[in-house]
């Protein structure tokens, strides 16, 4: 599906209301530490980052989440993973960060789970909101707290030599 602009307007009775697909926007995705959120929101930075182009909407469901051509033996599959220490409901600690590549099954509409259990992607990347006060998280903000460097990319195969 192509990328809708957000300036789309509801229509009632072949009308145009006066609210905009933006306005929903705005009220069903403004909190950014909600989790369901989080995931997407990491994909659509890592998209950026490697300057993928998101010129269709992004589909959920698939076996991966970024094609990034040049890479691996299925063509770039990437999987973005991510976690936060806050979450958006109250909480009387922090979250304990883990991520997960065990091997899976693919899923599709037409055929429900399938296949042999493997890493579907060629590389993950593990994405960390690092914020640590709920009052001042801002996702938006790229380096939020204390950034450090990390091996943060790890292909699902074997890794080239050192050198």
């Amino acid at each position: 599906m192509a990328l809708l602009t957000g300036d789309e307007h509801f229509t009632f009775g072949g009308m145009p209301t006066n609210y905009l697909l933006n306005d929903f926007w705005a009220w069903q995705a403004s909190d950014l530490l909600n989790i369901a959120l989080r995931g997407a929101l990491a994909e659509f930075i890592v998209a950026k980052a490697l300057n993928l182009n998101i010129t269709e909407s992004r589909k959920e469901w698939e076996a991966f989440d970024l094609l990034y051509e040049g890479i691996g033996e299925s063509g770039g599959r990437i999987e973005v993973k991510s976690s936060a220490f806050l979450q958006f409901w109250e909480q009387k600690a922090y979250s304990r960060i883990q991520f997960s590549i065990r091997p899976a099954l693919t899923w599709s509409s037409a055929n429900g789970f399938n296949g042999e259990a493997k890493r579907q992607s060629d590389l993950y990347v593990f994405c960390l909101f690092n914020a640590m006060d709920n009052v001042t998280a801002n996702p938006l903000n790229l380096i939020s707290g204390k950034a450090e460097p990390s091996n943060s990319i790890f292909p699902s195969g074997p890794r080239p030599a050192d050198g």
